[in-house]
């Protein structure tokens, strides 16, 4: 059977998509490729509904002409979908849309069905009309609605303060970064920065000026950075680096360096000049993790490993830093145990009076015993103030020495004075003053036997803040010094303003005062300085008895440390100043 709707050149063309597309409702016809590369056009098949619309027969497409007025006289494009006016046969213009059909097999002919959009194109070109006359009346409309959209997307996406990309458009850009590095196999960077000690900028020098410091910090950021590199400020003081077709760690650590670099000239806030320092963590795909969240996991630890390297610097990360995470988060599991259970300790290091040569105090130091032996304060300390545990744990030692201390007193009476170390976080909490009083009135230690010691840093925290409570607590009677003078950022104007008895020299100037000539002239003037102010000194990590001689020809009050003795349990206390007052 034959098909009267083929050419007599369908000879070479395949006949099963001709049977099958035959009968189809749309248009279709077969080009010959060969004559499509030429430029030409040459129709080797034609259904019904072609002859249909176009009025034009098998027999009449052979004419060039016919198909000139159908399809024009340039050459038919080779795009997958192809737009064309037709004049059909009763006059009607009509628009077609042809799409190339997946029909691979013969490639002696190309394949393509029309649609009919004759009546959308209609539509558009009278809502194109409808535009053009009110354009003039809806552009300002249209303005106003893409500002207004605009303005939502920024806040979504931006930063309120610095006009950085915020953490969701950080988020995304990170995506995009991994894709692309899978594409080019190349490197990208996650690297994390945070501003040291930003709080203490806060509360000291109020919240616009901290503010007016991430303009600046931004600012440098953004004009310090290799060109291509994506900034953001995800939270607070925390900023982001994503630094995409890394060859070389050599190239991150230079980058890196140019943004700490930027940061080393002061920032001048309320007329002051401010030094804002940086630590950084840095963590690399994919070779640190093969996602976004585990590469910002990676990176964080190494920020965490940079900070306690003493800030001011930047740490790649390494799979060692998740052992120690590991670590942290079992011994604060053992810790919140040990408090709960009742497992620590307290001992009492002697504090010699260098005059009378007699105990006149101690320093009441938390002890960890476990089955593998007494865990060093320097491991647990710093976790307790991170995770907040200081607060359950300082109570806990207050309570206890000062139960401790009033059954000393009792024992031996005098001016007998135990010291306690006091954290950040416990004397910036409101009710501090009122359960310190509470727990003594329970012991019955009165306050003139109790001592706080403080470190700089808590005095740099809040200065007002920690005058008032301090004030307070001086006013009861208790002793307020200064733990590990000299390694802080305080100044003198802070020791004035401050209700202090006393300056402890920290052991790292008397480790070395007998061989550095500058810890001994540091240890002189702070000596000198302390007896001007009306306040004792004393120093602590005094080992041998040269060192005692040096401190007692200069002045020092008293002193404390191996040399004297090591931190005892309680029972042993008792038999040592049994021993001196026997």
């Amino acid at each position: 059977m034959g098909y009267p709707h083929l050419l007599e050149s369908d000879i070479n063309c395949d006949m099963a998509p001709a049977a099958l597309l035959a009968a189809l409702p749309q248009p279709v016809m077969a080009l010959r490729s060969a004559a499509m590369e030429r430029g030409g056009l040459d129709i080797l098949f034609w259904n019904p509904v072609c002859q249909q619309l176009s009025g034009l027969t098998a027999s009449d497409i052979r004419h060039v002409a016919a198909v000139t007025r159908l399809f024009g006289d340039g050459p038919w494009p080779d795009d997958a979908i192809i737009e064309r006016m037709w004049q059909c046969r009763n006059g009607v213009v009509r628009t077609l849309r042809w799409s190339r059909l997946p029909l691979g097999h013969n490639s002696e002919a190309v394949w393509y069905i029309g649609q009919d959009v004759t009546e959308h194109r209609r539509i558009e070109e009278q809502l194109r009309i409808m535009t053009s006359v009110f354009g003039n009346a809806m552009s300002e409309v249209e303005q106003q609605i893409h500002v207004s959209r605009q303005m939502v997307e920024n806040a979504v996406e931006y930063d309120a303060l610095t006009g950085l990309p915020n953490r969701t458009l950080f988020r995304d850009h990170l995506s995009r970064a991994l894709l692309n590095a899978d594409r080019t196999l190349c490197k990208v960077a996650l690297a994390l920065f945070d501003l040291d000690l930003f709080e203490t900028i806060n509360d000291t020098l109020g919240y616009a000026s901290g503010d007016l410091l991430l303009l600046e910090v931004a600012q440098r950021l953004s004009h310090s950075g290799r060109y291509g590199a994506t900034i953001c400020r995800l939270d607070g003081d925390e900023f982001a680096l994503i630094l995409e077709n890394v060859v070389s760690l050599q190239e991150v650590i230079y980058t890196v360096q140019q943004l700490f670099d930027a940061m080393k000239a002061p920032v001048i806030l309320q007329g002051q000049e401010v030094y804002v320092g940086t630590s950084c963590g840095i963590a690399i795909y994919p070779n640190n993790g093969y996602d976004g969240d585990s590469l910002i996991k990676h990176a964080s630890l190494a920020l965490h490993r940079a900070k306690r390297c003493g800030r001011h610097n930047f740490q790649f990360y390494t799979e060692s830093m998740d052992v120690v995470v590991s670590q942290r988060l079992a011994m604060e599991t053992r810790l919140r145990r040990a408090l709960e259970r009742g497992e620590l300790t307290v001992h009492y290091q002697p504090k010699l009076d260098l005059r009378s040569h007699r105990i006149i105090g101690v320093e009441a130091l938390t002890r960890w015993p476990s089955s593998q032996g007494m865990i060093a304060p320097s491991e647990f300390i710093p976790l307790a103030e991170e995770t907040g545990l200081i607060l359950p744990l300082g109570e806990w030692m207050l309570r206890h020495a000062c139960l401790e201390m009033k059954e000393m007193v009792s024992l031996h009476q005098g001016d007998f004075r135990a010291a306690i170390n006091l954290s950040v976080m416990q004397l910036q909490q409101p009710d501090f003053v009122r359960k310190l009083m509470t727990i003594l009135a329970e012991t019955g230690l009165q306050p003139q036997n109790l001592e706080l010691e403080i470190t700089e840093s808590l005095m740099m925290a809040d200065v007002e803040q920690a005058r008032r409570a301090l004030a307070a607590l001086n006013e009861m009677g208790i002793h307020i010094s200064v733990d590990d003078f000299g390694t802080g950022y305080s100044s003198l104007s802070y020791l004035k303003r401050l209700p202090l008895r006393a300056l402890k020299i920290d052991q790292s100037f008397v480790r070395d005062l007998v061989e550095n000539s500058d810890d001994a002239a540091i240890i002189t003037a702070i000596i000198s300085m302390a007896h001007s102010l009306g306040m004792d000194v004393v120093a602590e990590g005094v080992e041998t008895i040269f060192q005692m001689n040096f401190l007692r020809n200069h002045g020092c009050d008293h002193i404390q440390g191996y040399h004297i003795s090591r931190p005892l349990p309680f029972d042993a206390l008792v038999r040592m100043m049994g021993k001196q007052n026997g």
